[in-house]
């Protein structure tokens, strides 16, 4: 008989420390896996003793999936308005029309990233598609602090 590798035997397999059995047949667990309860949190994620709550409370899951619903609108009417199929965005976003579809339907919330590719690519600003209110320039008398004067010396 010929001299053969390891792995030409049914049952073994290379590894690191050598030639191992492989257990072929094992029976699956029927019982769950019981996972550790902690019974406090970690003390990483405790706050100190009369630390103040943190500024942002939890998020309103109706609130945020609103947001998410109207972020997918307005993708859709941008892409609408320039005449663009889900698919040919998804093709140029390098993204799957999927991905696309679960966006504009706000099921998905997309990373900053690829909000700022689809902005580009339907001639956006991130702010108009995130729908950020513009900052206008304080006129001079309210940056230096001032009151504006009229003609009589009224405010």
């Amino acid at each position: 008989m010929a001299s053969v590798g390891p792995c030409a035997y049914r049952g073994y397999r290379p590894s690191f420390h050598g030639r191992q059995r492989m257990r072929m047949h094992q029976p699956i667990p029927t019982t769950p896996v019981r996972r550790r309860q902690h019974q406090r949190p970690r003390p990483s994620l405790q706050r100190p003793h009369g630390a103040p709550a943190p500024l942002l409370g939890p998020l309103d899951p109706q609130l945020s999936s609103a947001r998410l619903e109207a972020l997918g609108a307005r993708l859709t009417a941008a892409r609408l308005a320039r005449g663009a199929r889900q698919t040919d965005l998804a093709r140029a976003a390098h993204l799957s029309q999927t991905h696309i579809s679960q966006i504009e339907r706000g099921v998905r919330l997309p990373p900053l990233d690829t909000l700022c590719v689809l902005a580009q690519l339907l001639g956006l600003d991130l702010g108009e598609l995130l729908e950020v209110p513009a900052r206008t320039p304080a006129a001079p008398h309210q940056a230096a602090g001032r009151q504006p004067e009229t003609s009589d010396g009224r405010c």
